[in-house]
């Protein structure tokens, strides 16, 4: 009885460390894949290495709405936190990815029909070796009018924002009517008569006259 059980485990044993092994191997191909598709897309390859970095960049070549790097990040810890709802995060999830696939399908001069995407979304690391070490060019972001809108806070942030009038610029500057203008100033109640300003240059000029020429006065003395 004791063999038999030692016999399971050692079996149980040889299989997690298979499928760890598949796992491992699959990763790799993903990673490497992905990496020359960066490359080929003007990015850096080292970008695949980081988890959540790589889906940012991806979503950058893509020329996708950022909603589309917020929404599985924002998912895959909901799910996390709450397993109870794991399994309606993991849907969504997969709803995502199948755009995103066929997207980068598009980006990159691939078919992107349906059963074209659904096998790069089950086998995934086919997809991005075939993209990253094959033939295949990187076009620039597609098209992405067929894709579902993702809402988001700034998306209705900006639609206020722009429904908003824009705010009144300068400053006020009073100005004094035609009849303010002409008032006289008060001294408690009385008005005060102030004498017009004169002065310019033809009263300098008629100043200037009226002194005495000195050089004359001195000439008819002598």
């Amino acid at each position: 009885m004791e063999d038999g059980e030692a016999g399971l485990l050692g079996g149980v044993f040889l299989l997690s460390m298979c499928v760890a092994a598949i796992g491992f191997a699959i990763a790799v191909f993903i990673i490497v894949g992905l990496w020359k598709m960066f490359v080929k897309a003007g990015q850096p390859g080292w970008a695949a290495l980081v988890p959540v970095y790589n889906l940012y960049i991806l979503v950058q070549i893509l020329g996708l709405p950022m909603q589309w790097f917020y929404y599985p990040v924002i998912l895959t810890v909901v799910g996390s936190i709450l397993p109870f709802i794991a399994f309606f995060t993991g849907l969504a999830t997969l709803v995502l990815s199948f755009f995103t696939i066929r997207q980068i399908l598009r980006t990159y001069g691939q078919n992107d029909d349906a059963i074209n995407v659904v096998v790069s979304l089950f086998l995934p690391f086919v997809m991005t070796y075939r993209l990253g070490f094959g033939n295949a060019l990187y076009k620039g972001p597609q098209s992405a009018a067929d894709l579902p809108t993702l809402p988001w806070i700034d998306s209705a942030t900006n639609q206020n924002a722009a429904n908003t009038p824009p705010p009144a610029t300068g400053s006020y500057i009073p100005t004094l009517s035609s009849t303010q203008a002409n008032e006289q100033p008060l001294v408690g109640d009385q008005p005060v008569n102030t004498p017009p300003v004169t002065g310019g240059p033809s009263d300098a000029s008629a100043d200037m006259g009226s002194l005495p020429q000195m050089g004359n006065n001195k000439d008819q003395q002598q």
